[in-house]
C-alpha cells in the first residue's frame, strides 16, 4: 500500500517468515533505471512506513543482486514451493499492471532468445 506500481519498478518483495509467521521486516524493490533508485532513496530513506505501526526507520541500501531475472531466480531457489498460494509471492510489474510471479518463472533470461 506504501508503494503504488507508477512504472518506477518492476519488482517488489516483502519477504515472508513462515516459521514465525511475520513478514521478515525488509524487502526488495528492483527499479527500471537508476533515476528511480536514487529518487526512492531520497524519499523514503529513514522513514517510517504508515500502515505498519511501531515499525522502525527505514534504511534504504542496494542489494548484492540486481535486475528483474536474477531476483526472480534468488526468490524461485529461497521459496523451493514453500508457497502454495500467491499471498506471499514477490509482486512483479509490466508499467503499471501486475503480472502473475508465477508466469515471469519461465521468461527467458536477458540476453537469451526466447
Amino acid at each position: 500500500e506504501e508503494w503504488v506500481p507508477d512504472g518506477s519498478f518492476d519488482f517488489l518483495h516483502l519477504p515472508y517468515d513462515f516459521d514465525r509467521r511475520r513478514f521478515r521486516g525488509y524487502g526488495f524493490i528492483n527499479f527500471i533505471s537508476e533515476d528511480h533508485a536514487v529518487s526512492f532513496s531520497l524519499h523514503w530513506h529513514e522513514q517510517r512506513l504508515r500502515h505498519q505501526g511501531v515499525s522502525e526507520n527505514s534504511n534504504i541500501v542496494a542489494a548484492d543482486t540486481q535486475g528483474l531475472h536474477a531476483l526472480v531466480r534468488s526468490v524461485q531457489l529461497h521459496l523451493r514451493n514453500r508457497v502454495r498460494g500467491d499471498r506471499y509471492l514477490p509482486r512483479v510489474f509490466a508499467g503499471t499492471q501486475r503480472v502473475r510471479f508465477r508466469s515471469v518463472l519461465n521468461l527467458p533470461q536477458s540476453g537469451q532468445r526466447s
